[in-house]
């Protein structure tokens, strides 16, 4: 009988009951907050909740080791920067709206919310939080919401980050500093400008996982990653858009990934962005893997689709890389001393007036395992384009361009520039081929030397 008692204690523990006091909304009970461990909700009075200030003041002075908040916003606010932070103790603040879409706006100048280190912030449905403009004019100095180490950020549907210029710094709409965490399971990181990362900013050891929702419509300045830019942080990508975005003096009108940044993309589209090099996506000194999802439509100088930089590592496992335009390299450009390798996916649809219209290899190393390049347009090397560097292809298929008269002679599938050979025909799974620029010699060689390697491919070339 006693432990029958007891797990019928327990499971009336454990029941949510919703509490409602004068439109602020709480969940008496126990929940798990992403990733910040489990909490009990706790209402906050009605003397307290009747605007977005007085309820944090109220949680400020009150705040329980474990306790979860609700603050539903009746009304449009303006609020001066806040810093939530309650002595260590792990604490769970849940944001929204009413029934309306209610704006909160900064009326400072900071972060409108810092969240620090033991601290869930979740925005939900119904609320937007507004900078002080997107404009020079109203410049600020921070992120509007600004994640330090320990703290966890989680946006949801119907939430928006939105109008705020970061004149000084990086991250327009968010920055998830060293330990810091942030979700996007829905919602809108909108219309925000900054130095770096126009929509996110992810530095030194912070952690981003988008999982929904869309980053749309920020510019970076200076650093590049108009929509975000990793720098010695992680960013995985599951599903979700990031799209028109623009990086004016730099690379990566979608995403920037720079020193020792890791980029997994396992779902979404990076499309409709703008940029001097890597229009969708910018590795420098990274490491980007694409198992999935596609990289389509955005517009740069050199790899439209995609740039492999710098002492980068790009591993392409599928997905597609689509209808992207540049000078050179429509879908990627790959860069001195980068890598890209191919295992599967396709690179198709890509546009460039010069050379690679599927990819065009500078001074950089590209190997293909399996996949596709097809139906690309160039006017030199439909599928790649090679100039200096190394070309392997052990499996996968290319295809190049069909339009002759445009080609000049180039190469339908494989253009090797300076004298080399050319690969005019469809070379399929079947066909090993094999290019390094020796440049004391300046010339081509065709024999793979490695070990294991594909062997001497001369005869698959053609003139």
């Amino acid at each position: 009988m006693k432990s029958i008692k007891a797990i019928v204690l327990f499971e009336l523990i454990a029941l949510a009951a919703v509490i409602t006091l004068a439109g602020c909304a709480s969940t008496a009970g126990v929940a798990t907050n992403g990733g910040g461990g489990q909490f009990t909700a706790i209402a906050i009075p009605d003397a307290h909740d009747d605007t977005l200030a007085a309820a944090l003041d109220w949680i400020g002075a009150n705040a329980k080791e474990g306790g979860a908040y609700t603050i539903t916003v009746k009304a449009d606010e303006t609020s001066a920067p806040r810093q939530l932070s309650y002595d260590g103790k792990r604490v769970s603040i849940t944001i929204q709206g009413d029934a309306a879409e209610r704006n909160v706006s900064l009326n400072g100048k900071g972060a409108l919310f810092t969240v620090e280190n033991g601290v869930t912030l979740t925005l939900d449905n119904n609320l937007t939080l507004k900078g002080r403009g997107n404009s020079e004019s109203a410049a600020n100095e921070r992120a509007l919401v600004d994640v330090h180490s320990g703290g966890i950020l989680q946006v949801k549907a119907g939430a928006v980050i939105t109008e705020n210029y970061n004149a000084d710094n990086g991250g327009g709409g968010v920055q998830v500093n060293e330990n810091g965490i942030f979700t996007l399971t829905a919602g809108a990181i909108s219309g925000n400008t900054a130095k770096g990362g126009g929509g996110v900013q992810v530095y030194e050891g912070g952690t981003f996982t988008m999982q929904g929702g869309e980053i749309r419509g920020n510019t970076a300045t200076e650093w590049g990653g108009g929509g975000v830019n990793v720098n010695k942080g992680t960013f995985t990508m599951e599903d979700g858009e990031i799209g028109g975005n623009t990086a004016i003096e730099n690379g990566g009108g979608g995403v920037q990934v720079n020193e020792n940044a890791v980029f997994t993309l396992a779902g979404g589209a990076i499309s409709g962005n703008t940029a001097k090099s890597g229009g969708g996506v910018q590795i420098h000194k990274g490491t980007f893997t694409m198992e999935d999802g596609e990289i389509s439509g955005n517009t740069a100088n050199g790899g439209g689709g995609v740039e492999v930089g710098e002492n980068a590592a790009f591993t392409m496992e599928g997905g597609e890389i689509s209808g992207n335009t540049a000078k050179d390299g429509g879908g990627v450009g790959v860069g001195e001393n980068a890598t890209f390798t191919m295992k599967n996916g396709t690179i198709s649809g890509n546009t460039v007036a010069r050379a690679g219209g599927g990819m065009n290899v500078w001074r950089g190393t590209f190997i293909m395992e399996g996949g596709e390049v097809r139906g690309n347009t160039v006017g030199g090397g439909g599928g790649i384009g090679v100039s200096g560097g190394t070309f392997i292809k052990k499996g996968g298929t290319i295809y190049g361009d069909t339009d002759t008269t445009a080609l000049n002679g180039k190469g339908h599938a494989v253009w090797l520039e300076d004298g080399g050979k050319k690969r005019n025909t469809t070379a399929g799974a079947e066909v090993k081929l094999y290019a390094q620029w020796e440049s004391s010699a300046w010339a081509w060689t065709y024999n793979d030397p490695a070990a294991g390697g594909v062997g001497d491919t001369t005869a698959n070339w053609e003139k």
